[in-house]
C-alpha cells in the first residue's frame, strides 16, 4: 500500500504534489486495558512522518450500541448531554491521543483522520434486512438504481486487507500526520508511542440562576468528582445580565445579551477537569432587518476573564431579548477512564 505526506483531504489516497513515503514496519498489537490496538506501520520522509493505528472492536459491543441507539433514536438526538450520552456509549467513540517519537526524538502532530469498518455480524444484526436486499441489487424501494444505500468506505476496505485485519470485529482505522522537530528520521530504530485517553464529560448536576440575584455568597451546587468521589461545591458570588457588542455590518445580526455568573469553587480544580454550561443553546444568529430569518453564521462567541483571581466567571448562551429571568446550568466533570500506556518497540 502506498501512503503519501498529504494535509488535506487526500490523506487517504493519491496526492500528486504529496511525496510518496517509505513504510517502516511494526505489525504489534497492544492491549490497553480492555482495548486492541494494532500498530501496522509508520512511514517516512523528508515532509514528515505518517502513522497507521487500526483499533479492533468487538462486534457484540457495536451490534449491542446499534440495537439500543437505532437509527430513529439517533436522528432525534437534540441537546447536549443526548449527544454526549451517545458518544459515551458509542464504541467508536474511545477517542485517545497518541504522542510519538522515532529514536527518541519526538515529532509534532499535524492532523489526523479515521475511518470505520464493520463486520457482517454487525450489518446483518443491525440493518434492516429490506435495506441490505436492496444493497444486494443496488436499487431502492422504487426499483430504482440508489447509490446511497450502506456499504463499507471503500478505503476502509482497502485498509483492513492491506493490514490483514480480520473480519470477526469492526475496525476503526486512525492516520495520523506528524512533522519533523529536528532532523528527520528516515531509518528509524526505534519507535515509542504514549497513548492518552481523553477526558470524558460526565453530568453532574443541574442549577438555576437569575440576573439581578443578590451578590452574597450562594451556594448553587455540592456534586461529587466521578473519580475520586471528592465533594465540590459552586458558589455564586455574581449574576448579572451583560451586554456584548459584535459586529453586526455585514448583514448578520447576532444576540448581544447573555448571563454573565462570577463564582468560585471549593476546593479549588483545575479548569479543564470541570464545566459550566448553559442548557440552552441561545439564539442563531440571522440576516439584519429580517427577524426570522436565520443565516449560517450558526453561534456568536465571546471571551471574558475573572476580575478575581479566586473566583471563575461562566457565561450563559446569547439571546437577542434582553429579557430573560433565569438560567438553567449543568455542571460538567471532565473524566479519564483510564491510565496512560506507553510502549517501546525495536524496528528491524
Amino acid at each position: 500500500m502506498e501512503v503519501y505526506y498529504s494535509t488535506d483531504e487526500t490523506i487517504w489516497g493519491h496526492s500528486k504534489q504529496a511525496e510518496k513515503l517509505t513504510k517502516v514496519s511494526i505489525n504489534r498489537t497492544v492491549l490497553w486495558e480492555n482495548q486492541e490496538i494494532f500498530i501496522p506501520a509508520v512511514y517516512v520522509g523528508l515532509s514528515g512522518a505518517v502513522l497507521d493505528l487500526c483499533v479492533k472492536i468487538p462486534s457484540e459491543d457495536m451490534v449491542h450500541f446499534l440495537q439500543k441507539w437505532d437509527t430513529e433514536k439517533r436522528l432525534s438526538l437534540k441537546t447536549s448531554e443526548e449527544y454526549e450520552q451517545f458518544e459515551s456509549e458509542n464504541p467508536s467513540c474511545r477517542h485517545f491521543r497518541t504522542e510519538i517519537c522515532l529514536n527518541g526524538k519526538p515529532l509534532a502532530l499535524l492532523m489526523g483522520s479515521s475511518l470505520f469498518w464493520y463486520c457482517d455480524d454487525v450489518v446483518h444484526q443491525t440493518v434492516p434486512q429490506e435495506t441490505l436486499a436492496q444493497a444486494k441489487t443496488g436499487t431502492a424501494a422504487n426499483g430504482n438504481p440508489d447509490t446511497d444505500l450502506w456499504q463499507n468506505d471503500p478505503d476502509a476496505e482497502r485498509l483492513r486487507t492491506a493490514y490483514h485485519c480480520g473480519a470477526d470485529g469492526c475496525w476503526q482505522f486512525e492516520r495520523l500526520v506528524w512533522q519533523w522537530t529536528g532532523t528527520p528520521v528516515l531509518s528509524p530504530q526505534e519507535i515509542t508511542l504514549l497513548f492518552r485517553a481523553c477526558p470524558k464529560p460526565v453530568t453532574a448536576g443541574y442549577f438555576v440562576t437569575a440576573s439581578g440575584s443578590s451578590d452574597k455568597p450562594v451556594t448553587l451546587i455540592k456534586a461529587l468528582y466521578p473519580e475520586t468521589n471528592q465533594e465540590y461545591t459552586i458558589t455564586q458570588h455574581e449574576c448579572r445580565l451583560t451586554r456584548h457588542s459584535f459586529d453586526n455590518t455585514k448583514g448578520i445580526s447576532y444576540p448581544e445579551y447573555s448571563q454573565s455568573l462570577l463564582y468560585s469553587i471549593s476546593p479549588s480544580l483545575a479548569p479543564e477537569l470541570y464545566d459550566i454550561i448553559d442548557c440552552c443553546a441561545g439564539d442563531t444568529p440571522r440576516m439584519s432587518g429580517i427577524p426570522d430569518r436565520t443565516c449560517s453564521h450558526t453561534a456568536a462567541f465571546a471571551c471574558a476573564s475573572s476580575p478575581a483571581p479566586d473566583k471563575r466567571l461562566a457565561m450563559s448562551s446569547f439571546h437577542f431579548e434582553r429579557f430573560f429571568s433565569e438560567v438553567r446550568w449543568r455542571l460538567v466533570f471532565y473524566v479519564t477512564q483510564k491510565p496512560a500506556l506507553e510502549v517501546r518497540f525495536p524496528i528491524l
